[in-house]
This record gives structure tokens, C-alpha cells and sequence, in this order.
């Protein structure tokens, strides 16, 4: 069954649990918490690739997978701060 965008938005709180939605910088510290795992992993990744423990393969695709979430969240951040010097900019 296909629900409208109200119906998920609720009133701010999780349904499944009955406390509060996480606040914007738990939201941006969890990305910005996969992006640095995805680092990590694609460093373990091509030392292991290096010294012979791992493959070649998986090492290029860890490390094109933490290029691709690292290219997002910096264009998130770039977005974020057009949307800040916008409304900075707003003649009151």
C-alpha cells in the first residue's frame, strides 16, 4: 500500500519506539559517520589488496565506494551552505 508523505512525517516522533525523531546533527553525524567507516574500510582494503590478503577487485570497489559517499557529502555540504548565504543574504 503506497502512503502519502504526510502520513510518514507523523508528528515528530518514531512511531515504532514512541520518542522523539533524531534532530538534524544526529542525522549529519550518522552520515558523516558512514562516510568515514567507508574510508576506513577501503584503507583495510587496499593494505590488505597490498600485502597480498586480499583482492585487487574488492579494494577498487571499497575505494570508489568511499569516493562516491565522500563526492556526496561534500556536495551535500555545498548545498547546505548555498542554502545558508541565501537566507543570510534575505533583505528583512
Amino acid at each position: 500500500m503506497v502512503q502519502g508523505i504526510g502520513s510518514l512525517a507523523g508528528s515528530g516522533l518514531n512511531a515504532a519506539v514512541g520518542r522523539p525523531a533524531p534532530g538534524f546533527s544526529a542525522l549529519l553525524d550518522g552520515a558523516l559517520g558512514k562516510v568515514n567507516a567507508a574510508q576506513v574500510e577501503a584503507s583495510h582494503a587496499v593494505q590488505a589488496a597490498a600485502v597480498g590478503k586480499g583482492s585487487l577487485e574488492a579494494a577498487v570497489v571499497a575505494t570508489e565506494k568511499a569516493d562516491l559517499e565522500l563526492t556526496m557529502a561534500v556536495e551535500v555540504r555545498n548545498k547546505l551552505l548555498t542554502a545558508y548565504q541565501s537566507v543570510m543574504n534575505m533583505q528583512l
